[in-house]
């Protein structure tokens, strides 16, 4: 979901670039586009089976100092997975949120920045959610921060049984 709005975002910045002149216009117009292309409209609000990713999807990190691949679970209430190397995301919002060095420490993060070679790893858990994230009236849910991570997606489409998919990210 979230390509498609990066992609739309960025279609009609080309497009129209008068329409996307700063940061509160471009907040406005991505926003938009997350409505209309997820959240709101995915077939995941009416059919419990395909709410959360914890089912479909097994993802394995290496973190800071580890040589080592674990696996993280991902929270049942999270449907979206974000992972960023990136401070700004959407048009400059900051999902990761501003984290107290205790929080830090406790889950065992260090202070994100653009060049740290780390990735952030996030989750979304629905619409009302991702909403308050991207205004940054809340922070996203937060999985890991790694070097690498390795994602196994298993899907069932119409009851059919697709091959898992992974991927290095």
């Amino acid at each position: 979901m979230d390509a498609q709005v990066a992609y739309g975002f960025h279609h009609l910045r080309n497009e129209k670039p008068y329409l996307a002149q700063g940061p509160i216009s471009n907040k406005l117009i991505y926003s938009g586009y997350s409505c209309t292309q997820g959240w709101f409209l995915t077939p995941c609000i009416s059919d419990p089976n395909l709410r959360g990713l914890k089912n479909i999807l097994r993802m394995h990190v290496k973190k800071v100092n580890c040589s080592e691949w674990e696996q993280v679970a991902v929270p049942k209430s999270v449907r979206a997975i974000v992972a960023l190397n990136l401070h700004n995301y959407a048009s400059g919002r900051n999902p990761w949120g501003n984290l107290s060095p205790e929080y830090l420490e406790k889950k065992g993060f260090v202070e994100a920045h653009a060049d740290d070679g780390l990735l952030e790893i996030f989750g979304l858990k629905q619409g009302w959610h991702a909403s308050f994230v991207m205004v940054e009236l809340i922070s996203a849910k937060h999985i890991a921060q790694v070097l690498q991570s390795l994602q196994s997606f298993v899907c069932s489409l119409s009851k059919q049984k697709c091959k898992s998919i992974n991927r290095l990210v």
